[in-house]
């Protein structure tokens, strides 16, 4: 079966309107999938602010995505080429 390519704007756009369970492949190998989203009222507000202070001080990376963590309430990031499916959630 070949791989699907996700596109990392249209996934950014996804995220911030939407939570989605995105399933991908960590680096070191190991499979996970994370209830995640960029849309603004899932956000913490202090959080926010904090991190885009911290996104304009660095590079953008194009290979990553950054989103908050629905779960564990963090920001956390996956590689766009490990991505495998990307599901969209109701119950938010």
């Amino acid at each position: 079966m070949a791989k699907v390519t996700f596109d990392r704007d249209n996934l950014i756009r996804d995220l911030k309107s939407n939570a989605v369970r995105v399933y991908f492949t960590k680096v070191n190998g190991d499979k996970r999938e994370l209830r995640c989203s960029l849309k603004p009222d899932l956000l913490p507000p202090q959080t926010i602010h904090e991190h885009l202070d911290e996104m304009h001080n660095k590079p953008e990376n194009k290979e990553t995505v950054a989103v908050w963590d629905l779960d564990n309430g963090g920001w956390k990031s996956f590689r766009i080429e490990n991505v495998e499916y990307v599901e969209f959630l109701d119950a938010f």
